[in-house]
């Protein structure tokens, strides 16, 4: 729902709107979000490329879903969308895939998602792409605002997920915010990260739609912040209420969108 509602988002600042289009997207970006989550949570610590492949597909649901991307999927998309959407399509597909794979560089083993910060931000830019793939093109005024809005607040997510995987990823060796700065710096950075992303706005003129998902978003975010650090268990607080933040954002440019219309 909350890829699928960053989607939307983007889709909404079309000038026009094909549904036949969106209906793609979204095919795509559930095919997609599933292969790419289903792999990495078949990943091993401590197994290769070949071993953690083959792994993935001894599952006859991911082989049915990597077959149905492939043969109908990929195909009606290079049919249907334009080229500016596949290629940010491609480029989010291929960098989601590299996150979760885990390769041996000199003998170790090493994941993208172990280095510090790095697999924060490229969650962040890679579901912040999603706007882009659903507007098709650059030509709305906020876009560009609102792809680096909503990559920053992906970013709070993320980190807002390891907040309560701190012990599971100090015993893996996975460099988390949580376990390099502690919960105390963490919960502190990403209220100053939070709280400095309303000054996006001012890339778009402080445009209205802008302003308004801005204020909704960063709101919401403060309180979701400070709910979790009551309780840094919670799994409302953690994760639902945390991806609830991408639905909220598509809602109130829908409400504008509707608005618009009227």
């Amino acid at each position: 729902m909350a890829s699928g509602s960053l989607l939307l988002s983007g889709f909404l600042l079309r000038p026009e709107l094909d549904w036949k289009i969106l209906a793609i997207l979204l095919w795509c970006n559930f095919s997609g979000v599933f292969l790419i989550y289903r792999l990495n949570d078949c990943i091993d610590q401590d197994a290769d490329l070949k071993f953690n492949l083959s792994y993935f597909f001894s599952y006859r649901l991911h082989q049915f879903v990597v077959a149905q991307f492939i043969l109908l999927a990929i195909p009606a998309a290079f049919y249907y969308l334009d080229f500016f959407t596949l290629k940010i399509l491609a480029s989010s597909a291929m960098a989601g895939t590299i996150y979760s794979l885990s390769f041996k560089l000199n003998g170790k083993l090493f994941r993208i998602k172990n280095v510090f910060l790095l697999k924060n931000t490229l969650i962040g830019i890679v579901w912040g792409a999603l706007i882009l793939i659903g507007s098709g093109d650059l030509k709305h005024p906020i876009l560009i605002s609102l792809f680096i809005f909503t990559s920053v607040q992906v970013v709070i997510g993320s980190l807002i997920r390891d907040v309560p995987d701190l012990e599971k990823d100090r015993m893996s060796g996975v460099k988390s915010l949580p376990v390099v700065l502690g919960l105390k710096n963490t919960f502190s950075f990403m209220y100053v990260v939070n709280f400095l992303s309303i000054f996006i706005g001012y890339l778009c003129d402080w445009h209205p739609v802008m302003v308004a998902v801005i204020t909704g978003a960063v709101l919401w975010r403060f309180i979701n912040i400070a709910f979790l650090q009551k309780n840094t268990k919670s799994v409302l607080w953690g994760q639902q209420i945390n991806l609830l933040t991408c639905f909220l954002i598509a809602l109130i440019i829908l409400m504008y969108r509707i608005y618009e219309f009227t």
